[in-house]
């Protein structure tokens, strides 16, 4: 309703400017005075017309393409080859906007997980698993599962200067490096995990 009363209204101003000159000097400049005013407020209900979430959900989350990007410029590979992260990133993450460029390094000595952070105060970070390299020294071109589902695993979460572990059980397989959706036994909902050798996998603390 507001949108086609602007456009109408935007419309009908068309004539105003033409109309002025010739009640420059007659008691009716101020109604045209007052239909400027109208026209002004209709411009803005069109210019303003548009949702504003659509511009919310991407000034206030990192767009998670721009950390497949960072991933790849580290790697050399893209999302999916050999030596590039073994999935993209979850479009369902809600991670804040970064306005400094991300950050990335290897996650432990095996290079098999890269951490991207936002060097930011507060900032967050996220560890991304990468398939092995082709021809890569002492790595088989497919890693074998040493977490199957259904197993029973210790799942630790890991920081700085401490670990907490707890019992649960995988529900996914997986090789060393891979994420996997574990299930805590005194938790309802299950989360990710990295599967470090058989029976271990490891939730870092951010």
């Amino acid at each position: 309703m507001h949108l086609a009363g602007g456009l109408r209204q935007a419309m009908r101003c068309r004539s105003i400017p033409m109309m002025i000159p010739r009640m420059l000097f007659r008691p009716s400049l101020a109604g045209s005075a007052a239909a400027l005013m109208l026209c002004a407020a209709a411009a803005a209900t069109v210019s303003h017309s548009q949702p504003a979430h659509a511009q919310l959900s991407s000034s206030v989350y990192v767009d998670p393409q721009r950390i497949d990007s960072a991933i790849a410029a580290f790697v050399g590979a893209s999302p999916g080859e050999a030596g590039g992260a073994r999935h993209i990133v979850d479009r369902r993450l809600k991670l804040a906007v970064c306005s400094a460029p991300l950050m990335t390094e290897w996650h432990g000595q095996r290079r098999d997980t890269v951490k991207v952070r936002c060097p930011e105060r507060g900032g967050w970070q996220i560890f991304v698993a990468v398939a092995p390299a082709r021809g890569a020294e002492g790595v088989s071109a497919v890693a074998e599962p040493v977490v199957n589902r259904g197993d029973v695993v210790s799942i630790v979460v890991r920081g700085n200067g401490f670990s907490v572990a707890q019992a649960g059980e995988a529900l996914e397989g997986g090789a060393p490096g891979d994420w996997i959706r574990v299930k805590p036994a005194q938790a309802r909902d299950p989360l990710h995990a990295q599967v470090e050798r058989p029976g271990l996998v490891i939730v870092p603390a951010i």
